[in-house]
């Protein structure tokens, strides 16, 4: 008479097998999770600075001043670029969020196309990780906070 059913090594076999499979793919999707995360900060930084670059250009190119202005709430994260009254730019940080450095709530550029002060601008990712965007008087760099 033939039994059905598994054996217990049979099992513990099966049970190994299942779980370093599932370790593998555990591990593939952190990585993963992880890697995502990193790259969208470094697009985020870049992309921010580039939005500096374009209204320095902006003010240079008319020979007008304008503001930066940090919008940090619940429903607003995002930059503003205007001079005056009229709101010329907006860059959206979807998944980050925005935070004061500083005490720097606004930037202003000269119609030089000149940052006459100091500062930093700060988001935080979806791990928690400060990254910083640091800005010089005349310049701007992107430096991430280790």
């Amino acid at each position: 008479m033939k039994k059905k059913g598994f054996t217990l090594l049979e099992l513990i076999v099966y049970l190994a097998i299942a779980a370093i499979i599932t370790a593998v793919a555990v591990t593939s999707v952190k990585s993963v999770n992880n890697f995502r995360i990193k790259y969208t900060n470094k697009i985020c930084q870049k992309e921010i600075a580039l939005f500096i670059h374009r209204a320095r250009m902006y003010c240079y190119a008319r020979r007008i001043d304008g503001v930066i202005n940090l919008d940090v709430g619940t429903n607003t994260n995002r930059l503003t670029f205007s001079s005056n009254i009229n709101v010329i730019d907006q860059f959206f940080l979807k998944s980050k969020k925005l935070e004061y450095e500083g005490g720097l709530k606004k930037l202003t550029i000269t119609s030089y196309g000149k940052i006459p002060q100091n500062g930093k601008i700060k988001f935080v990712d979806e791990n928690n990780k400060s990254v910083r965007i640091s800005l010089h008087v005349g310049s701007e760099y992107v430096e991430e906070e280790p």
